[in-house]
């Protein structure tokens, strides 16, 4: 606890880990993720919803007056799990239903609920459909 910047990005890390051990398992199955030469719609395999997830902090980062305070709870405290927070609405097409604590521009730290729903259209691109702040 010497370094609190560590502990903000922990969870990030975390997150980041664990969808490289989920790539690396997956890739038993003969798709390829390097999008070179395959015939298709330009992924591989199916989005998660942990990609999803890590992509709804970053739309909702982009809408953030301090997107460097942004926190989205972490492993030991308030932590956000992608199978509860993210619904699959099929089709690539993701709704997430979360918080983030961010400075507004007074300086102060606020929690704001937000709803955003996102589509994975290939070749590791992604689409905002909307971003709701609810507070």
């Amino acid at each position: 606890m010497s370094n609190p910047r560590v502990w903000k990005y922990a969870g990030s890390f975390v997150v980041i880990v664990l969808m490289l051990v989920l790539a690396a398992g997956s890739s038993d199955n003969g798709a390829s993720t390097s999008g070179g030469g395959g015939s298709g719609s330009g992924s591989a395999s199916a989005p998660t919803k942990i990609e999803a997830w890590v992509m709804t902090q970053q739309f909702v980062e982009d809408s953030l007056k301090s997107p460097g305070s942004a926190e989205y709870g972490g492993l030991f405290s308030d932590y956000q799990d992608p199978e509860q927070i993210v619904t699959s609405l099929g089709d690539g097409t993701f709704r997430v239903r979360a918080w983030v604590d961010a400075q507004n521009s007074f300086g102060a730290k606020i929690r704001t609920h937000f709803v955003c729903e996102l589509k994975y259209v290939g070749n590791d691109r992604w689409q905002l459909i909307s971003l709701d702040f609810l507070n």
